[in-house]
Parts: structure tokens; C-alpha cells; sequence
């Protein structure tokens, strides 16, 4: 584990970026082209992803965010001439938000974090992990197909945590408290036995609702 010093961090409602997979953001508020303008100037041009917990903070203090975040790194960008940033970040990994440092006249969000680390499973639960993700990485592929989703096939040649962190993106992206949960299981053997379950539960509701709408 390291930590991040000084970090600009981005929180939003409903925001979880999982490793593995890219965002890109339109920064056009005042304070968040200040955010990209800085970023964008910064050697490392890291950026931690946060979810908010509500929508307000209490007694006018700023909206609290979950503790477990992610931390992405720009790739491109784009400085548009009505003074618009466009980002696209690779999000690198999870991280754990130690404390919000003081504004010092910015007007953004700024932390310090820990990048946690993987914990990898044992090499016959990998194997049988990997398995089985696949196997619903087809079934859902399928059923793009067969739906007519144009959408770019998903990358599989990646790790274990990364493939459990990729279908979670792809296919539980309508429901933030569940790749949230992803997002805190820093276990990989966890991660993938509950994006299992996940997908499994997504899949029954829409064949069961596909049936339903065929009688």
C-alpha cells in the first residue's frame, strides 16, 4: 500500500468508477474546469472518483463521500474553446480516502488517499473464478447480440480482479449501491463470488421479465 498525498478528487452522486475500465467527464462548472485546468498541469494528472453519500452536507458542510474510492489517471483531454475541459481517465485502482485536506483557496475537493492493494485468491479458486465469470461474460454477450446492442465486445484478457471489475462496469452500471460493494472488496475471491451472484440475479429478472412480456 502507498499513499497519495494531495489528490483533486472528483465526488458525485451515484459516481463508481471500478479499475480496469476508462470515464470521461465534460468538466464545465466554473470549479471543475479549475479542477481539469489543474489536473491536466500536474505531473502525475491523477484524479480520485467518489461517490457521494447524500446529495447535501449538513450545517453547510461539503457532502460526505464513501471512503473506499478509485483513483484514474487522464489518457486524453481536450481544452474546448468555451473554456470546457473533456477527460478520459483510465482508472488505475482502489483506493481508501485517509482525509479531505483544507481548500487553501481552491475551490475543489482535494484528499489524501491509500491505494489498496489486491488481495489475490489461491491459484485453483483463481482458476474456477475465472471460469465462471467467463461463462456469464458470454451469457450476457449473447443476450447483447440477440438484443441487438452495439457495443464493442468485452475486453477478457485481463486478471481475475479485473474481469470481475469489468462485467461489474459493463452490466451493473444501473445500480450504484451494488458496484459501490463491488468497489470496497478489495478480496478478489469476494469480489468475483459476489459479481457472480450479481449477474446471476440480473439475468433471472430478464428472462423473467422478457417471458413475462412474450405471454
Amino acid at each position: 500500500m502507498h499513499a497519495l498525498d494531495d489528490v483533486p478528487v472528483f465526488p458525485m452522486p451515484g459516481l463508481v468508477a471500478l479499475p480496469g475500465n476508462e470515464i470521461g467527464f465534460h468538466f464545465f462548472e466554473p470549479r471543475y474546469r479549475m479542477l481539469a485546468k489543474d489536473l491536466l498541469a500536474s505531473d502525475k494528472r491523477l484524479m480520485v472518483l467518489a461517490m457521494l453519500k447524500d446529495a447535501e452536507g449538513t450545517s453547510g458542510a461539503a457532502p460526505a463521500m464513501y471512503p473506499i474510492a478509485s483513483v484514474g489517471q487522464v489518457i486524453a483531454e481536450e481544452a474546448n474553446e468555451d473554456g470546457t475541459y473533456d477527460v478520459l481517465l483510465q482508472v488505475e485502482a482502489r483506493v481508501r480516502i485517509v482525509r479531505e485536506l483544507e481548500s487553501a483557496g481552491l475551490p475543489y475537493r482535494r484528499v489524501r488517499c491509500d491505494v489498496l492493494a489486491d488481495i489475490e485468491p489461491e491459484a485453483g479458486i483463481a482458476r474456477t473464478l475465472n471460469t465462471t465469470l467467463r461463462t456469464w461474460a458470454r451469457e450476457f454477450g449473447a443476450l447483447e447480440r440477440e438484443l441487438g446492442a452495439k457495443q464493442a465486445p468485452l475486453d477478457l484478457d485481463c486478471t481475475l480482479g479485473t474481469l470481475a471489475d469489468r462485467l461489474a462496469d459493463r452490466y451493473l452500471r444501473s445500480n450504484a449501491a451494488l458496484r459501490q460493494r463491488v468497489l470496497e472488496l478489495a478480496n478478489i475471491e469476494e469480489r468475483s463470488e459476489f459479481v457472480s451472484r450479481s449477474l446471476g440475479e440480473l439475468l433471472g429478472t430478464i428472462r423473467k421479465a422478457r417471458g413475462a412480456s412474450l405471454n
